[in-house]
């Protein structure tokens, strides 16, 4: 009964379109279109799936690669500018597939163009090759850093020549595009370099130029600042230090008391200078003998004469010696006289020594410590317990401080300080997670079916039904009801039906009184029964 109702309706509305004259048919075509289509790129637009960023800041041919696969595999995409974009849920799981065919290759090629050898390909040929697969994979490497999003390398590599003094260097030149919001440190710059130059045979650091793609040059061997350069390596390595000397404080303190109950933090003064010292010294007390001569001379001379030299030096030793005279002689006699002088040369021990002190030495250290707790817990008036502080005895702090100061290598000459504080650390309160309400993760999980419902029934309710009111009210031109038939006829009709037989009788009666028969029927059936 209710599809007859619905078609009788239908059959209605039907009917009251067909009597409506041709500018309201319009509108009401017209209004109808309008609503449908605006209902479908609702539905469209909430329905649609979330997109997210499959690859930015392509080149045309790995974005032309990367939708051919898109394409293969019946992934929907949308193209902005350089960027694509794919349904978020299959982000994943496209990068693989990509990834499995070798897409985006990025800029130039690399050594699989070694794959494919051609027969008959000459020297030079391969030469060529080989530079355009070195400056490719290089290129790849130096775009695979984090602050870098672009790179290309350019190499020249002069051929081998027999002599080494015709042989001219190779260079190399470096075109890369920093990511935005990213800047390059010298370390980082030096790092590319050794990495071209160690990929290159021949290639010195010196011949190696790093060129932004704004046209900056970002390195070059005579334009390096190094003060600027030495200066970033003083400081980290002065934070190195301090880092280490927290770390070995930090884990006996931590050991003890507790890892979140104990901070340290060190200050380093580091001394930088690079300082030669040259020594010369002189051990008076320490002789060795440099030179010695000795020399002897003999002589006639009368009885008398002077013995000795007065002249002869103080390290001189000189010996007279007398001859006895000879026996049995008479008269005056004469002696032989022989000398003997001995010179010694000494020398002074002397040391001569260089030292050259190397920079990086502590010059003082500062060490600030700061220790938490203990508490002890006590019930106020409203029997809710609370921790209060208590603090550590005198005898616990310099235990404390001799700990850090063995650890840190404390050195009073110096001038080294440490300080040991007792205080109370700030609480952090957690902030207390909201309770999860089941509705909320339903509507969560299952929002855009919630919302397709409630658009269906807001077009339904506030489109749809006010205008088959309209319809319904739109008078329905009524169709002339047929004359009543005159004597002739049912005296005709009359004589027919005599004619008819019983059973085609009461198909006739049936057929014009069907609710009459259905009665009659009914209630022969119940007798029946009875």
């Amino acid at each position: 009964m209710a599809l007859d109702r619905i078609m009788l309706r239908l059959k209605g509305l039907a009917q009251a379109f067909r009597n409506l004259t041709t500018p309201v048919k319009i509108l009401v075509v017209g209004t109808f279109l309008a609503v449908t289509f605006s209902t479908a790129f609702v539905f469209y637009q909430i329905n649609r799936p979330e997109l997210a960023l499959l690859y930015g800041r392509m080149n045309e041919r790995d974005m032309a690669l990367v939708v051919e696969q898109l394409k293969q595999q019946k992934v929907p995409y949308r193209i902005e500018g350089d960027r694509i974009f794919v349904p978020k849920d299959r982000l994943y799981e496209v990068r693989l597939a990509l990834a499995r065919e070798g897409i985006p290759r990025g800029t130039g090629v690399g050594f699989e163009i070694f794959d494919e050898q051609r027969l008959g390909a000459t020297e030079f040929v391969q030469r060529v090759n080989y530079q355009r697969a070195l400056q490719g994979e290089l290129a790849r490497t130096i775009a695979a850093m984090d602050k870098i999003e672009e790179a290309r390398v350019h190499l020249v590599i002069p051929e081998e020549t027999l002599f080494v003094e015709d042989q001219k260097p190779p260079s190399a030149a470096i075109v890369i595009r920093v990511k935005e919001g990213q800047q390059l440190t010298s370390r980082d710059l030096q790092g590319m370099v050794h990495l071209v130059s160690s990929s290159v045979k021949g290639l010195t650091e010196d011949h190696v130029t790093i060129v932004s793609t704004d046209g900056r040059v970002l390195y070059k061997k005579d334009s390096i600042d190094r003060s600027f350069e030495l200066s970033e390596l003083q400081l980290s390595y002065k934070e190195k230090i301090e880092e280490a000397l927290e770390r070995k404080a930090q884990s006996m303190l931590a050991s003890v008391l507790g890892a979140n109950d104990v901070i340290v933090r060190v200050s380093a003064d580091v001394d930088f200078s690079e300082v030669h010292v040259t020594e010369e010294l002189f051990d008076p007390d320490t002789t060795a003998v440099r030179s010695q001569q000795r020399m002897i001379e003999r002589s006639n001379q009368e009885p008398g004469g002077p013995k000795g030299n007065p002249d002869v030096p103080i390290n001189v030793e000189s010996k007279l010696l007398v001859s006895k005279p000879p026996q049995g002689g008479e008269g005056e006699s004469t002696q032989i006289f022989e000398r003997q002088q001995d010179i010694t040369n000494y020398e002074i021990n002397k040391t001569l020594r260089r030292v050259v002190y190397a920079p990086g030495a502590i010059k003082r250290l500062t060490v600030a410590v700061v220790v938490d707790g203990p508490y002890k817990e006590e019930k106020t008036a409203d029997n809710v317990i609370k921790k209060v502080f208590v603090g550590r005895s005198e005898d616990e702090l310099k235990a404390i401080e001799s700990i850090v100061k063995n650890a840190v290598g404390y050195n009073p000459d110096r001038g080294d300080e440490i300080t040991v504080s007792n205080i109370p650390f700030a609480e952090e309160i957690a902030p207390k997670p909201a309770p999860t309400r089941w509705w909320l993760a339903m509507l969560k999980e299952h929002r855009r079916l919630i919302v397709n419902v409630l658009l269906a029934l807001l077009v339904l309710l506030f489109v749809v039904r006010p205008l088959i009111k309209k319809l319904e009210k739109i008078p329905v031109e009524v169709q002339p009801k047929a004359l009543p038939p005159t004597e002739e006829e049912m005296a005709e009709l009359e004589a027919m039906k005599k004619a008819l037989t019983p059973r085609q009788q009461a198909a006739l009666f049936v057929q014009e009184r069907p609710e009459k028969a259905a009665e009659i029927i009914r209630a022969w059936l119940h007798e029946e029964e009875a």
